[in-house]
């Protein structure tokens, strides 16, 4: 890859994370690398086309990872323990914090594109995943037995929402520190913990007190 598009991609990757993907314009980033007014367009064609490259450059070599463990789990795992499920989505994703303030830097522009382009975010993951997606959402099932597909599937969109947006704000609190793996390994585990319950949880408040009566009794 050229040093113009690693420029523009890393100068894009901190001011995304730092002001948002929507108001951070070509300009801003063509500025923050030190290329001229007409770099972004000249390597990438538009803002859109780089926030694509700069969602694969990083995430592929995770989803990679990913891929390949979950078809592992798939055949030899307890069918109701869901925390290697939770390893799954945390543990690739959170070695990022460790590596440096630029990927931190990712971290959080990762978790911006679910609140900014959340159609980007599914469409990369059906894409990235193909059938290892029902695979995944299908051990997710069978951690709960009344748990439907239809369940599974907004359970798993649900935490990886929720470990991204998790391990932006361990980032966001680094800043360009240094990340000691003594304090930052106890919240990583204690996220992979909270995500394996969220996923293996009982229907219990479908079935015995509905949201609206929550709600009303406040």
């Amino acid at each position: 890859m050229g040093g113009g598009r690693i420029k523009l991609l890393d100068a894009a990757e901190v001011l995304f994370a730092t002001r948002g993907i929507d108001a951070t314009s070509a300009r801003a980033i063509n500025a923050a690398a030190g290329l001229s007014p007409a770099a972004l367009h000249y390597h990438f064609g538009s803002k859109d086309n780089l926030v694509d490259e700069l969602l694969y450059r990083r995430m592929d070599e995770i989803n990679r990872v990913r891929k390949e463990v979950a078809r592992h789990l798939s055949k030899s795992r307890d069918p109701s323990d869901a925390y290697p499920l939770a390893e799954i989505l945390v543990l690739p994703e959170a070695e990022l914090v460790f590596r440096g303030n630029q990927e931190r830097c990712y971290l959080r522009f990762f978790a911006r594109l679910f609140a900014e382009k959340p159609t980007l975010i599914q469409d990369y993951s059906e894409r990235t995943f193909g059938p290892e997606i029902l695979i995944f959402e299908e051990m997710i099932r069978a951690t709960a037995p009344e748990m439907d597909l239809a369940e599974s599937r907004r359970r798993r969109r649900v935490a990886v929402q929720t470990c991204a947006s998790s391990l932006a704000q361990i980032a966001s609190e680094l800043g360009e520190g240094h990340a000691d793996r003594q304090h930052v390994e106890p919240l990583i585990l204690s996220l992979v913990e909270f995500i394996a319950g969220g996923m293996s949880a009982p229907l219990r408040s479908r079935f015995d007190r509905p949201p609206a009566a929550v709600l009303a009794a406040r």
